[in-house]
């Protein structure tokens, strides 16, 4: 199986290589305990200067790290980004398994129990390194701890006995020990490796499945949305001229009709309006959704919504309502596409309209949000609002909130879900807010232009 279709997307690498250097930090901290604890407190003699020595390199070259991954990081669009990231992450490997024998080898080296760090390291290089990478790890510490206990049991280099942990003494650790103890140690790292890459392995194989499975999804449903727009567009056709030609026999074009036969066209015009409108937010929603791209340019929200509000103000003078505008003087351009983000607007004002009493108010506010790069647009009313059992479903396609339906037969269902495609494809968010009784707020959040 090819190691490549194995390896991390580039964004978990990034994280994980982060989170790397933030547990770096926790290890030194905790080294640095334990030694103190172990010196000052247990009273256990320990080499405390060459501990403390690798806790201060610790914490040194994981601060070069710090401070490389974050220049290496504004380079994420360099070709070779990848590579330099995969080889700091080697090296950081390397060096922790360096260092980890360092400590080792002046805590008691085969004899502290703390020896089972480098089977923690092991499945730590497992998660962030390709397996061959993985499994050269595993080698390198079995030759360097392999020279340390080795020259450790023939004499070459002392044994610094850990009496805290140990009954014995380093004269009865002979050859013997040191071997049966090393053959343990490596052949336990190579099963952890062996392990832990199989598991990753199979989970990254399966994240890359869901994720192809995901784009085939994705891919089916822009068709299923393309063959929907084609035959939403016919039927907007075939509409129009049905409602044209009810409109030639209403107004007597056609010749005079008794009352009952126009008060029966007249129902079949109403019905035909209302079944046009159904068809033409199926159509835009299909629309977004088939688009791949959609073409943006800045759009200054502020002017756009003063168009929108003089629009539909004398439809909200005409329901009893005040629909009032309130806009931030700072930043409050977006990069978008100006026909969507009207009509995503049109939507929202109109359904506060429709479900606010006569009397009620209406308020769109503006403003950058604070301490980040979004622009934040609210539309408040005083409305019936909605049912909290329903909140969790109202951006679903067709579906509408139970009091809704009560009030208006008639509705697509399809006017918020649009809103949640049009605001998403721009990069942003949309919440809501609701008592029933009381109205509803709408809070949307799109990354400003730059």
């Amino acid at each position: 199986m090819n190691e490549l279709r194995h390896f991390i997307h580039e964004k978990e690498f990034d994280r994980r290589i982060k989170w790397l250097i933030k547990l770096r930090w926790l290890a030194a901290l905790g080294l640095f305990v334990v030694i103190t604890g172990t010196e000052f407190i247990l009273k256990i003699d320990i080499h405390i200067f060459q501990l403390y020595f690798g806790n201060a390199v610790l914490v040194i070259y994981n601060l070069i790290f710090f401070y490389y991954y974050k220049y290496l990081d504004k380079k994420r669009n360099s070709p070779k980004w990848l590579n330099k990231a995969n080889f700091l992450a080697n090296i950081q490997s390397s060096l922790d398994l360096t260092l980890l024998t360092f400590l080792m080898h002046y805590s008691g080296g085969i004899e502290n129990p703390f020896i089972f760090f480098f089977i923690f390291h092991m499945v730590i290089a497992s998660i962030l390194l390709t397996n061959k990478a993985a499994y050269l790890q595993a080698t390198y510490t079995t030759i360097i701890f392999g020279i340390v206990i080795g020259g450790e049991s023939l004499g070459f280099l002392p044994h610094h006995h850990f009496s805290g942990f140990s009954t014995g003494n380093s004269c009865d650790l002979n050859f013997a020990f040191f071997l049966g103890r090393y053959i343990a140690f490596f052949s336990t790292l190579y099963i952890t490796v062996y392990m832990s890459t199989t598991i990753i392995n199979v989970l990254r194989e399966r994240e890359i499945d869901l994720k192809e499975a995901n784009e085939q999804l994705e891919e089916k449903d822009r068709v299923k949305s393309q063959y929907v727009m084609r035959v939403t567009h016919d039927l907007k056709s075939s509409l129009t001229a049905i409602q044209t030609c009810l409109k030639v026999v209403l107004v007597g074009i056609a010749g005079e009709i008794s009352e009952k036969s126009r008060d029966m066209v007249s129902r079949a015009e109403q019905r035909s309006l209302s079944l046009y409108q159904f068809v033409e937010d199926l159509l835009d929603l299909s629309i977004i959704r088939a688009a791949k791209e959609i073409e943006k340019k800045k759009i200054n929200m502020p002017q756009t919504l003063q168009k929108v509000v003089g629009q539909l103000k004398p439809q909200a003078n005409k329901s009893g309502l005040e629909l009032i505008v309130d806009t931030h003087d700072g930043a409050s351009e977006i990069n978008g596409n100006q026909k969507i983000i009207e009509s995503m607007l049109i939507n929202l004002i109109i359904n506060s309209i429709k479900y606010t009493p006569v009397g009620g108010k209406i308020i769109i506010r503006t403003g950058a949000t604070r301490g980040s790069h979004l622009l934040l647009v609210s539309i408040s009313d005083t409305g019936i609002g909605i049912p909290e059992k329903d909140l969790p479903h109202i951006f679903e396609d067709f579906y509408r909130a139970e009091n809704v339906e009560q009030l208006e037969k008639d509705g697509s269902g399809l006017g918020l879900s649009m809103v949640k495609q049009i605001v998403e494809v721009h990069g942003g968010t949309i919440d809501v807010k609701s008592e029933v009784g009381k109205g509803s707020v709408f809070m949307l959040t799109f990354p400003l232009y730059s």
